[in-house]
């Protein structure tokens, strides 16, 4: 499965502090019909690439160019694949919850990570998810 993937992962790279967060993200694109949908679309080691970059990325533990540190290829060497698919599966689980998010604000107040992550995280993942173009055209 993804998150035994994931496990993997975290398990081997303990000192990254993955293994809460990527376990949330996880769980809340399982319990959104839209999202579950997207995972149909790939191998579960691409996505758990993904879900390992995205969380990376809110964390902010990689790096680009020349500079020492993780980059997209070592969690694409790691899961097999290749390099550019934990960015664009990162990419993916953004888009997706960009779009729930609108549909969420057009209904609720506070943002559709409160209460389904830790707090901490909540504001992380609404940060790293962004506007969508739509919700900056109407002023949200």
């Amino acid at each position: 499965s993804i998150h035994d993937l994931c496990a993997d992962f975290w398990k081997k790279y303990p000192e990254l502090e993955m293994e809460k967060p990527v376990s949330d993200l996880l769980s809340l694109i399982a319990r959104i019909p839209y999202t579950t949908n997207l995972l149909k679309r790939g191998t579960e080691p691409e996505w758990a690439s993904g879900f390992i970059y995205a969380i990376g990325q809110m964390k902010g533990i990689f790096t680009r160019g020349r500079e020492e540190g993780w980059k997209a290829r070592h969690i694409g060497d790691f899961f097999g694949v290749k390099s550019e698919v934990p960015q664009g599966r990162a990419y993916l689980i953004r888009t997706e919850l960009r779009d729930v998010k609108r549909s969420w604000n057009e209904k609720y107040e506070g943002t559709i990570f409160d209460g389904q992550v830790d707090d901490d995280w909540a504001e992380c993942m609404n940060e790293w998810v962004g506007e969508h173009e739509y919700l900056r055209n109407r002023g949200w």
